[in-house]
């Protein structure tokens, strides 16, 4: 059975108020060759305003796969999506608050783990 390496992250982000309000998970990069991410639970919030919409996408190399959104969330009320999100190699998880006001304090939080394929085979 293969080690579960916890993951428990808040990201925040100051809005621009643009197309850039978007939040990423691996911050940096895609999921690493080997490796598997279990999103068990995925919380977002706009604390200052009410966005348009906020949507949850996986991005894999330049194709967008649409997992859901929250049409006109309510300001400083967070928002749960507990279906788990499996993540694969070159993959990453968006959120995007889209509508939202510059200087809007956007918050994500993720609860889950990841396990490298090989030791899971």
């Amino acid at each position: 059975m293969a080690k579960k390496n916890a993951i428990r992250l808040h990201l925040r982000k100051t809005a621009a108020g643009d197309a850039t309000d978007l939040l990423y998970y691996p911050d940096n990069e895609s999921v690493q060759d080997g490796q598997r991410h279990h999103i068990t639970l995925l919380s977002f919030e706009d604390e200052t305003s009410s966005p348009t919409e906020i949507q949850v996408d996986i991005i894999h190399v330049a194709k967008t796969f649409r997992l859901f959104e929250q049409i006109a969330p309510a300001a400083g009320r967070t928002y749960f999506a507990d279906d788990e999100i499996v993540l694969t190699t070159g993959e990453r998880l968006r959120v995007y608050f889209s509508g939202a006001t510059a200087s809007d304090v956007l918050d994500v939080w993720l609860q889950g783990y990841w396990v490298k394929e090989a030791e899971d085979a």
